[in-house]
């Protein structure tokens, strides 16, 4: 069975603001594997730089990279990651609420 991995970045004015997104994403009816934050080392904005990640709910993995690629961070550096391996991305954003139907749609229609 293929391992499914949601991916999503965010900027620090939003990062206090990331459990509602989190929730729903933890609460998918699709088997999802893994939920990974993506965060630049270094952001390019000079106003992100000096930030702190907030504690985040359990269940959130967050990988650091070392690029700033604006909205790409969340995909760029997983399909790296990730290459060669059967492995299912799926992409959000993390402005947005998501409905615990939302990975199993997007898996089924994949799939089809």
């Amino acid at each position: 069975m293929t391992d499914t991995v949601i991916n999503f970045t965010s900027i620090p004015p939003r990062m206090a603001r990331l459990d509602r997104i989190i929730e729903g994403l933890r609460a998918q009816t699709a088997r999802i594997d893994a939920i990974i934050l993506w965060v630049p080392k270094t952001y390019r904005r000079p106003e992100f730089r000096d930030y702190t990640i907030p504690k985040l709910p359990s269940g959130i993995e967050i990988r650091y990279c070392e690029e700033d690629y604006g909205p790409a961070t969340k995909v760029l550096p997983a399909v790296r990651e990730f290459a060669g391996k059967d492995i299912r991305l799926i992409y959000c954003d993390d402005d947005e609420l998501y409905m615990p139907q939302w990975a199993e749609t997007l898996i089924r229609g994949s799939d089809e």
